[in-house]
């Protein structure tokens, strides 16, 4: 990748974080207060995180999602919702956590006989930190094959189930165009 197509990517990357945290801190309710951004403790993990996934600065129709039980127990799925992408991409156990100072490296392994995964492990590695009621992971997600290959995207996990909401607000746009549409022909 050549420094203009870099600097692109990472302005793209950088547009979709900022959506993100928009989107999250709308529906989350997220009080207006500035709140100071501080690092993550290893009991702030428990939770679900999800974030879409992102490839060359573009957003695909997959998504990660994660789950702690603890800081020591959690599981990372890869689901497409693209018909040409066959669900399940990735389901793994978390085998090594490392947190400390707003710095986290995790590891999951595909688990055997769950899914058909792409790759034989994934790991995350970033920043994790909070504001407020708002808990962040960003960083990078490196993904290695069964060839031993291994590809690396830029990924934003928030602690939270948000995609649902863009999902549905994706369904309520489609609606009043559709609606608007249908009362412009009849207006005509």
């Amino acid at each position: 990748m050549n420094k203009t197509e870099e600097r692109r990517h990472r302005l793209v990357t950088q547009s979709i974080c900022i959506l993100i945290i928009t989107l999250v801190l709308v529906t989350t309710r997220v009080r207006s207060n500035i709140l100071p951004v501080v690092d993550l403790k290893p009991d702030q993990l428990i939770g679900s995180w999800e974030a879409l996934v992102q490839r060359e600065g573009m957003v695909g129709p997959s998504i990660y999602q994660m789950l702690f039980v603890s800081p020591k127990e959690a599981w990372l799925a890869q689901a497409a919702s693209d018909s040409s992408f066959a669900g399940l991409q990735f389901l793994g156990r978390l085998t090594s956590e490392d947190l400390a100072n707003g710095q986290i490296k995790l590891e999951f392994t595909a688990l055997q006989g769950q899914s058909e995964p792409d790759y034989v492990s994934v790991q995350i590695e970033g920043r994790a930190s909070s504001s407020g009621d708002l808990k962040i992971i960003e960083g990078e997600i490196i993904k290695k094959e069964k060839d031993g290959k291994a590809t690396s995207d830029h990924v934003f996990f928030a602690n939270t189930l948000w995609t649902r909401s863009i999902a549905d607000a994706s369904v309520a746009a489609e609606k009043a165009i559709l609606n608007a549409r249908r009362r412009s022909k009849v207006s005509r």
